[in-house]
């Protein structure tokens, strides 16, 4: 700890003597090496995706290739240096000093270095000051859990965790006043912990209350700035994600999300990148709020972006269909005897879909307790429909005849992008979903014992 001061201590020293104005134009250039691409970009970010702005060609000779960008009216912010596609980047800061320059391999942009500029210097530090104390929070935490499960004394952690905690708010202090734009990035980062605070915040009846209104406390989300950083599309998929396993409701949820994307200026970039990164930590978490979420950027930013649309609205249809009470989604597929079946087909009875495979460990251990509730059911109203993730119909037809699998079935034999896996969301085999006689979906996941009591319930037994 006292070697984590020192460095703090330094760095301080280091920003308490820069200020930087911004510039008005900037002059980029670089020299690559390895390039099998004839010009290089400029991206901007355009909340959470890049837009092009400017291309030049490589000039090289013997394998060194050279490149120089002219830019007028820069923005301060975060910029995407690109090769042939926009994966493959290098993201620098802009908009502090006049001319910047840049080395290092075309195949491997993202490790590229960048010469002549202190903010992106400056950068680099913050994060590496910022990524310790996390690491240090992390491990108190830790101990704070475990101290509690055993009920020994906290004081020590506690003492601890604070001290942390006032150098997290020390570090964002001192950029306040020598940089402010790398300020309003460590905000991003800087969260205290609920158990230093939950004395002086009687507000908050527990810690998940606390981390849903405290992550973005040092935000100021309505400054345009946020813009320019790329760190929130992260913040706000690290939120979500957090959110969605402390055990709130998804209604709960929904209404803490909703609140902070309320106070971000709509149609910016900022709060396409919000809705964004929410999208990609509520995905397989919380498919209400993912729903919600994705409906709102398709309705506000669709048109800008009709290629993400067109996909967040098939996500979308695919997963209201497989949400409970939902209609689901048709299935038509070959069967062993070479004709189609429909799933419609099977209206009027409780429809167990499973999906399986013969090469599926687990799959064929569960067939067991398949075979005997569909042999107890079968003639009340209940059928099966076994979907194969198979590649081959030979291995497919051994594994029914030998496991006794005497119910309806079907497959496309194409593995993981069987299209009914696809329609269904389907990333890990055994996987279940029950319908009613409406082929409305009613259950999802079940398997032994708990496939075998919900049957009981609704055949009343």
């Amino acid at each position: 700890m006292q070697r984590m001061i020192r460095l703090l201590s330094a760095l301080l020293i280091v920003f308490s003597v820069k200020f930087y104005v911004s510039a008005q134009s900037v002059e980029l250039s670089g020299v690559l090496v390895d390039c099998k691409i004839d010009s290089i970009r400029l991206f901007a970010l355009d909340g959470g995706l890049l837009r092009p702005l400017l291309a030049v060609p490589l000039d090289g000779s013997d394998g060194t290739f050279k490149f120089s960008m002219a830019l007028a009216n820069v923005r301060e912010g975060f910029y995407m240096l690109g090769g042939g596609s926009s994966q493959n980047t290098k993201s620098l800061i802009l908009g502090k000093e006049n001319k910047l320059k840049v080395t290092g391999q075309c195949e491997t942009l993202s490790s590229a270095k960048i010469w002549d500029s202190p903010a992106n210097r400056d950068y680099g530090l913050v994060m590496k000051e910022a990524d310790k104390l996390q690491g240090a929070f992390s491990q108190q935490i830790n101990a704070y859990r475990m101290a509690s499960r055993k009920g020994t004394d906290l004081t020590e952690i506690e003492a601890e965790m604070k001290r942390i905690d006032a150098q997290k708010i020390k570090l964002l202090d001192s950029l306040k006043q020598a940089n402010s734009f790398l300020s309003k990035v460590l905000a991003l980062r800087t969260y205290l912990s609920y158990q230093t605070q939950k004395k002086s915040e009687a507000n908050y009846k527990d810690e998940s209350e606390y981390f849903a209104q405290n992550y973005f406390r040092y935000a100021d989300l309505t400054d345009p700035a946020y813009n320019f950083i790329p760190d929130l599309h992260g913040s706000f998929r690290s939120y979500t994600s957090t959110l969605a396993r402390l055990g709130l409701t998804n209604e709960v949820q929904k209404k803490y999300l909703q609140a902070i994307l309320a106070s971000i200026p709509p149609n910016t970039s900022t709060h396409k990148m919000a809705l964004l990164g929410s999208i990609s930590g509520l995905k397989g978490k919380n498919d209400d709020a993912y729903i919600a979420v994705a409906n709102e950027y398709v309705a506000k930013y669709g048109r800008q972006q009709p290629r993400l649309a067109a996909q967040l609205q098939q996500e979308i249809a695919s997963m209201k269909a497989q949400l409970i009470g939902g209609e689901a989604p048709e299935i038509h597929l070959p069967t062993p005897e070479g004709d189609s079946l429909r799933l419609t087909d099977l209206r009027g009875k409780v429809v167990l879909i499973d999906f399986w495979a013969s090469w599926c460990g687990p799959c064929r251990r569960e067939n067991p307790n398949v075979v005997r509730v569909y042999e107890k059911y079968k003639d009340k109203g209940f059928e099966i429909l076994g979907v194969s993730l198979d590649r081959t119909k030979d291995s497919w037809l051994k594994a029914i005849e030998k496991d006794g699998l005497t119910w309806k079935h079907v497959s496309d034999l194409n593995y993981w992008q069987s299209a009914a896996a696809k329609s269904y969301g389907v990333s890990a085999i055994p996987y279940t979903v029950l319908l009613d006689r409406d082929g409305k979906i009613i259950a999802k996941k079940l398997r032994a014992r708990a496939l075998e009591q919900k049957l009981a319930e609704i055949f009343r037994e």
